[in-house]
This record gives C-alpha cells, structure tokens and sequence, in this order.
C-alpha cells in the first residue's frame, strides 16, 4: 500500500505537472495569439498607412509635374519676355542714336541759317563799298535794299539769275 500510495501520489504530482504545462502553454498560447492579433493589427494599420503614403506620393508626383510644367512656361514666357525687351533696347537704341543726328543735324541747320541771316543783317556777302552804303541806307535816303533782296523767282533760273547779277 504505501508503494500504491506513493506511486497515488506520484501520478498526481505527475498529473499537476502535466496540468500545469498544460496551463503553462495554453498561456502561452493565448499570448501568441494576441500577439499575433496585434502584430496583425498592426500590419493592416501599416498597409493602410503605406497605401495612403503611395496615394499621397503620387499626388505630390502629379503636383510636382504640374508644377514642373508652369516653371517650364513661366520660363518660356520669361525668355520671350527678354528677347523682347532686347529687341526694344536695340530699337530704342537705334532711335535714340537717330534722334541725336537729327538734333545735331537741326542745330547744325539752325545754326547754317543763324549765319545766313547775320550775313544778309549785315550784308557781309558784298564788297566793302555797297556793304557800307548799304548799312548807311537810313542816313543816306533813297536806298531800299540790295537787288538780290528783292528779287524772287523760280529755283530754275537760280544759277543764270546769279551769273546776270554777279553775286
């Protein structure tokens, strides 16, 4: 009996061991399976995130492209915008140098015509003896002018006009 008894109790003992792995891995068990529903969890949460990162990825690719596409005509624009604004520098350039020769060539004129007239104000164009009658005319009386003066007639006979009158 004591060998049944002790053999009794050794079969418990054996059987709270066995029981107690039992309880030990069903443990274990549910804790890998709640791991595993985390880990899961988390997988999905994970694959929704990267798919949302992709969607908002190929949005920004487009909007980056878009973008890309406005520098491009923007530049364009630019470089157009240039081209013109140097064409109208030369233009502007060319007009202003224009300009200038034209000034130069009025105060030229003006000052040909400035000269034309001290000539005939002081009728430095005769010899000394009719320019002095001719400054005297007031004090002398009964001289109006030098012919030349009052002369007119077609551009034509300019020349002939002149060689008849030797002036």
């Amino acid at each position: 009996m004591s060998s049944l008894r002790e053999r009794f109790v050794a079969l418990l003992q054996e059987e709270a061991d066995v029981s107690n792995q039992l309880t030990r891995i069903e443990n274990e068990l549910e804790n890998s399976r709640q791991l595993s529903q985390k880990q899961a969890d988390q997988l999905e949460k994970l694959k929704e995130q990267l798919a949302t990162a992709k969607e908002k990825a190929s949005q920004q690719k487009d909007e980056l492209e878009t973008a890309k596409e406005q520098v491009q005509k923007l530049l364009a624009d630019y470089q157009a915008s240039a081209k013109e604004q140097e064409e109208q520098k030369v233009s502007y350039q060319a007009q202003q140098s224009q300009l200038f020769d034209r000034l130069d060539s009025l105060k030229n004129k003006q000052a040909r015509a400035q000269s034309l007239e001290n000539i005939l104000r002081n009728h430095s164009n005769f010899y000394a003896g009719v320019k002095s009658v001719l400054q005297e005319k007031d004090r002398l009386g009964g001289i109006i002018g030098a012919v030349s003066e009052h002369l007119t007639f077609d551009v034509h006979y300019q020349t002939a006009l002149r060689n008849c009158t030797w002036s």
